[in-house]
């Protein structure tokens, strides 16, 4: 039996906090299926002071806030300096501060098994796994322009990394192109989706409905997320006089720029910014909408879609990203090509304009959503490649990723056969 000691960076730093949540709910969905597990969270240390001026996800995570849901959380922090300064230092410094604790909690539980998340941690685990004599599983959730900090000595330990690891797990199809540059060309890889985890007491849309159409967007504001091509879209369709109103949430570096262009294209009545929500008040703002748009051109995965597609949304994405892996064109969501507004105000128009397809669709995306995109399918799949880790067999880990897919595949042919 799996005994796992989760290592990721990304964690809530409270239950209810939307960033990295979606290992949280990992990790529930472990504990339930029986699998003990502790997680500990790197972070870079920040003197207390100035910790209320970085980011949500710099900030050290509140650990008893955990401990009535029987999760067993701990921080380790670590000694870093921004951009590139401590170079091919950087990842050894990491290990050598977080090493104590991971050891420790490894011995408390008779962890068999590290299961890392992200390329930091999934080197620090290769490292800590051969000291212990167990097994390590990284997972990938992206791709980052300065995940390596321009450095080639981190780029020679990341693939260290991940190539000693049992398994490596992308979370979309997209990342393959990726991990074969990460790891020089390794095969010890499988694709498996994240599962969703609703709100049993989600909030009320903090904004009230003004229009007859509403789409809505929840992502970090960044390049990439093609926020500013959906306010494009939106703009174009106001002039169709289809009475529209588009709601986004989250926050980022582009947050400022996407609200001076919907000034400039005459929308500040028409688009809303909500700025970063809690994750209860996030699912209520896309239970709100009629359609939820996320036309991301660099998406591993995209959580937000699977929650809007188990809330019965109709949930448009890109050709060729995450949540191709997922929609089925037309059937489960629709799917538009990347960066091209034409073909996103053609769709948005297309779904706006036929009420039964909303309705249709929508059905369709919750009932695929609830049978295949849980956290409670993805754990029982996870489980599957823990075993395969652990007996040592990486060929049996590869070969669950091709049936997890092939199964996915079959379940849309079945809905497409009940939609005709």
């Amino acid at each position: 039996m799996p005994r796992v000691l989760i290592l990721s960076s990304l964690f809530p730093i409270e239950p209810h906090a939307k960033d990295g949540n979606f290992v949280f709910h990992q990790m529930v969905a472990l504990q339930k299926q029986n699998i003990a597990c502790t997680v500990v969270v790197p972070k870079p240390w920040t003197p207390a002071l100035l910790r209320g001026r970085f980011p949500r996800h710099r900030r050290p995570i509140d650990c008893d806030s955990f401990k009535p849901m029987g999760l067993e959380v701990k921080n380790a922090t670590f000694f870093a300096l921004p951009g590139d300064w401590l170079g091919r230092l950087a990842l050894p410094s990491m290990f050598r501060s977080v090493w104590p604790i991971i050891r420790t909690a490894v011995e408390a539980m008779n962890a068999n098994l590290i299961h890392a998340h992200g390329e930091h941690c999934g080197y620090v685990a290769s490292l800590a796994a051969a000291r212990l004599g167990i097994e390590s599983v990284v997972t990938i959730h992206g791709i980052s322009s300065n995940r390596y900090g321009g450095s080639s000595h981190m780029h020679l330990q990341i693939q260290h990394g991940v190539r000693t690891a049992s398994c490596v797990i992308l979370v979309g199809s997209p990342l393959k192109r990726h991990y074969q540059f990460v790891s020089g060309g390794h095969d010890n890889y499988v694709v498996l989706t994240n599962g969703f985890a609703i709100p049993e007491h989600p909030s009320r849309s903090k904004v009230p409905r003004r229009r007859q159409h509403r789409i809505v967007a929840v992502s970090n504001l960044h390049e990439g997320k093609g926020i500013d091509l959906l306010i494009r879209s939106v703009a174009e369709l106001k002039k169709r006089d289809l009475g529209l109103e588009l709601v986004i949430v989250g926050d980022g570096e582009a947050f400022n720029r996407l609200k001076m262009l919907t000034a400039e294209l005459d929308l500040a009545s028409d688009v809303i910014f909500l700025g970063y929500l809690p994750h209860p008040e996030a699912i209520a703002e896309i239970k709100a909408g009629d359609v939820f748009c996320l036309p991301s051109w660099r998406e591993a995965c995209s959580i937000a879609h699977i929650e809007a597609m188990a809330l019965g949304k109709v949930a448009i994405g890109c050709h060729s990203q995450g949540p191709s892996d997922y929609i089925c064109d037309g059937e489960t969501g629709y799917l538009v090509q990347p960066k091209n507004v034409d073909d996103l105000m053609r769709v948005l128009f297309q779904v706006l304009t036929d009420r039964d397809a909303i309705e249709s669709v929508g059905r369709a995306a919750r009932e695929f959503a609830s049978r295949q995109l849980t956290w409670d399918v993805n754990v029982s799949k996870l489980k599957e490649i823990y075993a395969a880790a652990l007996a040592k067999d990486i060929a049996r880990c590869t070969d669950l990723g091709g049936k997890a897919k092939s199964f996915d595949s079959e379940q849309h042919t079945v809905l497409s056969e009940q939609n005709k």
